[in-house]
Formats: C-alpha cells, structure tokens, sequence
C-alpha cells in the first residue's frame, strides 16, 4: 500500500485545513518545494499535491511552484498524484506534459455526468492515469473545492463514472485535517461498489490507523495533517505498509 505524503497549496504556501474550510487553514510553510523535500528525504516514493486555490476557482493558480515541485520529484523518480482546479483537458494535458503520473478530478466529472449524461473531458486522454475525487459528507458528494452540495449519493456517482476513470481517492470530509481517524466505513462502502483501486484521505492520526486501511486491500492513503504535527513518522509508515 502507497504512503502518499500531501502538499496542499494554498496562496504559494503549504498548508492544512480543517474539513476542507478555507476558512480554518493552518500555514506550515511559505515554501512547498522545501516540504515537498523533505518528504522524499523522509522516503516518499509518492506526493500528493493538491492546488486548493485552484479546487475553488476551477483553474491552476500555483502552477510556478507546482512545476518546481514536480521538476525536482522527476529527478528522483518520485511519482506525483495531482488534484485541484482540473476542470478540462487542457489542464490534464498540462500536467502530463509536467510528466505528473495520476490527475485527481471531481467537479468536471460529475457536472459533466450530471448534466449531459456523458464524459467528454476524459476523450483522447489515455496517456495519464485518472482518479475520480470521491470527496463525500454524510453520505453526500461535494464538489468546487467541497463548497458545492451535488445532492448525489456515492453509489450514483461511482455508477455513473466507474467506467471512465482508472480509480478513486476517497476522502471523508469531516475527518479530513481533525485527525479524528480514518472513516472505515466509508472505504468499505466503496469498495464494495467498485473492484477499482482506492486511495484513502481524511483523519489519518496513526500508523495503527494506517495499519487499519493497509488491511482492507486499498491501493494507498493520504497522510497530511499526522505528518506536519509530528504525530507520524513517515519512515515508519512507510516501512509499515512494504
């Protein structure tokens, strides 16, 4: 199972929020690039970047840094997981070019789904492995950075797209950032809809917690918060889950 380590960037600086309020952020750095280091010094084999001004406004607003972070995994062959603002294929293509290896997309998906019936942001796009952000509250998807209700239950959601993505990051929204531990019964619910890979985000506080996941088979987790208040040894984690 992957340890995927996260860099959420929120105004050129990483940064945590507590469920998703931007609101309620916490600045750990106002350089991402010196975390994103740090990290792989730790032995990340995987980073998880998340533009969390680009998931409000539906377009890339930390591309300058977010490139650099990405130059400096390639050189070190560490793999990148991408999410925030990726509303269009032109974006995907962006990324890929930035040679990022798994684009994380929520809204376009599911408004693309909703309203027309049908996918088009994903034609052509076979080169880059995609995952649906299944960012769920109370058993309801949200989307826009978490603003927006989609009124959508996770079973209609993942009917409707699982056969155009490769998996899903799975977050529990009111987890997420409260190191509260991870939902459970969330990834189980999932998992029992889809045969897809799952990647598992939000209250991650433990390697016990980790420990939890690794157990339910899931492709990888997401931990933030636990690794900037020190309640995680990456090394540790990462050990746990070879």
């Amino acid at each position: 199972m992957d340890i995927l380590p996260a860099v959420d960037i929120l105004n050129g600086r990483c940064v945590r929020l507590a469920k998703g309020r931007y609101a309620k952020q916490t600045i750990y750095s106002e350089d991402p690039l010196s975390v994103a280091k740090k990290w792989i010094n730790s032995g990340a084999l995987w980073l998880h970047i998340v533009d969390l001004d680009g998931a409000k406004t539906g377009k890339p607003l930390n591309i300058d840094i977010i490139k650099k972070i990405i130059s400096y995994c390639k050189s070190r062959d560490i793999k990148i997981s991408i999410g925030g603002g990726i509303r269009d294929s032109k974006t995907i293509t962006l990324y890929k070019n930035f040679k990022v290896d798994r684009v994380n997309i929520g809204t376009a998906l599911i408004k693309e789904i909703k309203e027309k019936g049908r996918i088009t942001i994903l034609k052509n796009l076979s080169f880059i492995e995609k995952y649906l952000a299944l960012d769920c509250k109370k058993g309801v998807i949200r989307i826009a950075g978490w603003l927006e209700d989609t009124q959508l239950s996770i079973k209609e959601v993942i009917e409707l797209i699982d056969s155009y993505i490769d998996g899903y990051l799975v977050t529990a929204i009111e987890r997420d950032g409260m190191l509260k531990g991870p939902d459970i019964k969330l990834i189980k619910q999932v998992s029992k809809i889809t045969g897809k890979p799952i990647i598992a985000a939000g209250g991650i506080r433990s390697i016990k917690d980790i420990l939890n996941l690794k157990r339910l088979n899931i492709a990888g987790v997401i931990v933030g918060k636990s690794l900037y208040e020190n309640k995680i040894d990456l090394k540790e984690a990462i050990n746990a889950c070879a």
